[in-house]
């Protein structure tokens, strides 16, 4: 095995200015540079090899960090980094295939993706299964891949069996000529304890064949930039017990400037009652846990904690999070949510944006013009438009581009978008899986009723816990129910750990018995809207109408009707969201429109295209907040 030295405070440079003739896996942990690393290795193979740009190509998990390693590449090396091929695994199978991101979603049926295939499709080019005009199989590749040398993988540790695959195939594993296979280097960075997407497909097992399937070198990133001293302990004292770990043996801590600091930061003098440890907040059911985490949330900000977007409330599940949220609502907390949204290109104010940019064809367009689309009236969707815009010159530089160029992008982003993507201001409201790749001052974690998948694999539990715990960068609290899910505070025992039972009252029933359930397009019936005719006042009614609103949901013969203020409707849900919401109508407190989506004829066959009347029309999704008759069986 050919490993590196010892981790030391000087990993980092050895890793980045090391000969670029060998393959190597960098195993780093949380908060210890791995982003910084592949963008300083880029650099230095740019400045310092004097590579060219083209040769070199990043591979990255989702279109955020894609972004964000251009972004700091660019504040590196300047107009170099424009040279540099910095794409997501499916954003480079569509390079590979001449395959248009923009086309392929207008294609597609709401709801779908419409890109599984392409990964399969760019395998075929790269392992000769697939036919190209004027180009033999054997030649294929080579063209597909001229001048690539340097291939940097971010994440490796969550990629999936076709990403592992595409890799190999551009890496070059496959190839019988080995002299074509050595002209490219591999240097992959990942963290096989915070590998938790074994839902999708993602393998550990990937990033523990690197170093035989490359000859690799191995490499250790341990030192963190991010948490406190506590929080790092505590983390480490958990993970510490799965026994299936490539780190064993290789303890993370605080990077070696801190390690005079107090271990609790500057919590150490603001708390004098948790003095920065990390806090197990003992509660007896999930009501009395979510007054405490209200309580946490408002003494911290109270102490210095910072706004309200400074906190993150985590969980395994979305219903643990749901008596925390009330809770706050109740006592004036703003709370923000990441969970998958709508498809974004069929969201008013998006389409609108996406056609202003399709009615320009191959024309250019500048970022004043493009930033004067953003809608004037504030609404949850003009964030991401602006945010877009911002990563298009990221992207593009300032300088006015083709609007083809440009809408391609938008179309990129949003795919990855509605699964990366906040909800609204304040406190953050998530599951553990979606709050990967974030971090914040101060993070909460609900306990919950463990699962049958947390009795079958207690090592993947951990991980997911340890990837909660580890998104905290100065406080950090941790339900603790009687029967919970989360481990108990003898797993996490040391000097670091403060344990506080809690006796405190629940919220008032009629709080804990509020639910919060968002409507999906299966739940609504598409079509209502488009089979009366274009100059139908329907139309005008959900014209009207906008994000935020509020809507009423009324019975009318035998259907369930979404309706105006003056019970005019709107939209109709589907037969069987209207079964499952008839006998609930007594208890619905609110319905609120997320969002007014775009529907097409041509979104739909045969029937369907017959019987509608307009070619494009609306219908709104809506969040209906109601209240449970059972009770709150929390305590059971």
């Amino acid at each position: 095995m050919l490993h590196a030295p010892a981790p030391t405070a000087q990993e980092q440079i050895a890793i980045v200015a090391a000969e670029p003739e060998a393959n190597r896996l960098v195993l780093a942990g949380p908060g210890s540079g791995k982003t910084r690393v592949i963008v300083h290795r880029c650099a230095y193979l740019l400045r310092v090899r004097r590579v060219d740009p083209r040769s070199i190509l990043i591979l990255c998990y989702n279109r955020s960090a894609a972004l964000e390693l251009r972004r700091r590449l660019a504040a590196l090396v300047d107009a170099d980094a424009r040279g540099v091929t910095i794409q997501t695994y499916h954003g480079f199978a569509m390079r590979l295939t001449g395959t248009s991101f923009a086309e392929r979603a207008e294609r597609v049926q709401q709801g779908d993706d419409g890109f599984a295939d392409l990964i399969e499709a760019a395998l075929d080019l790269l392992e000769g299964r697939a036919d190209w005009p004027g180009i033999e199989a054997d030649g294929l590749r080579e063209r597909l891949l001229a001048g690539y040398r340097h291939i940097l993988v971010d994440e490796y540790q969550d990629i999936d069996a076709q990403q592992y695959r595409l890799v190999a195939a551009i890496a070059g594993r496959t190839l019988t000529d080995e002299a074509d296979a050595a002209r490219l280097t591999l240097l992959a960075v990942g963290d096989d304890d915070q590998n938790i997407y074994a839902f999708r497909g993602a393998s550990i097992e990937f990033i523990r064949r690197f170093e035989a399937d490359y000859q690799a070198r191995i490499h250790h990133l341990i030192e963190n930039y991010r948490s406190s001293a506590h929080i790092c302990a505590a983390a480490a004292a958990l993970i510490g017990h799965n026994r299936e770990r490539m780190k064993t043996g290789q303890r993370i801590g605080v990077d070696r400037r801190r390690r005079a600091d107090p271990p609790g930061g500057r919590w150490t003098d603001l708390d004098p009652h948790g003095r920065g440890r990390v806090e197990v907040l003992e509660v007896a059911d999930p009501g009395r846990q979510a007054a405490t985490f209200v309580a946490r949330l408002q003494r911290l900000r109270a102490l210095g904690g910072g706004t309200w977007s400074d906190f993150a409330i985590l969980a395994f599940r979305h219903d643990a999070l749901r008596p925390i949220r009330a809770a706050c609502e109740a006592a004036g907390i703003p709370v923000a949510w990441r969970d998958d949204l709508p498809p974004l290109a069929r969201v008013r104010e998006i389409a609108v944006f996406l056609d202003r940019l399709g009615d320009l064809g191959h024309g250019e367009v500048a970022l004043d013009a493009l930033r004067g689309w953003l809608p004037a009236a504030e609404s949850p969707w003009r964030a991401p438009l602006a945010d877009l815009i911002e990563d298009w010159r990221e992207e593009a530089g300032d300088a006015p581009s083709a609007a083809s160029r440009c809408r391609e992008f938008c179309y990129e982003s949003l795919r990855e978008l509605r699964n990366d993507r906040r909800l609204g201001e304040g406190v953050l409201f998530s599951t553990l899986h979606g709050a990967k790749g974030l971090e914040f001052p101060h993070v909460l974690i609900a306990d919950d009723r463990p699962s049958a998948e947390a009795q079958r694999d207690a090592e993947g539990w951990r991980r997911l816990y340890y990837v909660g715990m580890t998104r905290a960068r100065e406080t950090l609290a941790l339900g603790c129910l009687p029967r919970g899910a989360g481990p108990r505070p003898e797993a996490l025992a040391g000097d670091w750990l403060l344990r506080t039972p809690v006796a405190i009252d629940p919220p008032p029933q009629a709080i804990l018995r509020r639910r919060y359930t968002r409507l999906t397009p299966a739940d609504i019936d598409l079509g209502y809207a488009g089979r009366q005719a274009p100059e139908d006042p329907i139309h005008a009614r959900l014209a009207a109408h906008a994000s935020g609103d509020r809507l009423r949901l009324v019975a009318r013969g035998g259907d369930l009707l979404l309706c105006d203020g003056r019970v005019a409707p709107v939209a109709r849900l589907s037969r069987r969201a209207a079964e499952t919401w008839r006998p609930r109508l007594q208890w619905i407190e609110t319905v609120r429109v997320v969002a007014l989506m775009r529907r097409r004829r041509d979104d739909g066959e045969g029937d369907f295209r017959t019987a509608c009347r307009s070619p494009q029309w609306e219908y709104p999704l809506v969040e209906i907040v109601w209240r449970s008759d059972e009770g709150d069986r929390s305590a059971d």
